[in-house]
């Protein structure tokens, strides 16, 4: 009887000490919303697809009193050291100076939020994953 209770509390403490092995790479693949209201009153939404290789396409739309903006980008996201590291290589605005390198602190990603902030800004971004 003794062993069977030692074996059981061997087990709970095995189990309770269960590491996430996820890295923090895959955690980014599946669909991700961001949708902010702007300092001026406006709107801004995006929807992010990031896949396996962490490659990425974007559409977002900003509305303000003066219309709606629209939009499309594609790069890749690498996440090194605890950095968002974001690389743009097409975007619908032409005269976008590409690739286009910037850089956010994490702040926290699970399977459900990554927030994070970039650089030289105060605001953190958070985007909230809509599927895998």
């Amino acid at each position: 009887m003794r062993y069977i209770i030692t074996w059981i509390l061997l087990i709970l403490l095995l189990v309770g000490c269960r590491h996430d092995t996820t890295k923090p790479q895959q955690r980014l693949v599946g669909t991700w919303l961001v949708d902010i209201v702007t300092l001026d009153g406006g709107h801004f939404r995006s929807v992010i697809t990031v896949a396996p290789d962490g490659s990425y396409s974007c559409k977002f739309s900003k509305a303000t009193t003066s219309g709606v903006l629209t939009g499309a980008i594609e790069g890749r996201y690498e996440i090194n050291r605890g950095t968002l590291i974001d690389t743009m290589t097409k975007h619908s605005n032409t005269n976008a100076v590409l690739p286009s390198v910037s850089r956010a602190q994490i702040i926290r990603l699970d399977d459900q939020e990554l927030v994070t902030q970039c650089e030289g800004m105060t605001n953190e971004i958070v985007m909230r994953k809509e599927s895998r």
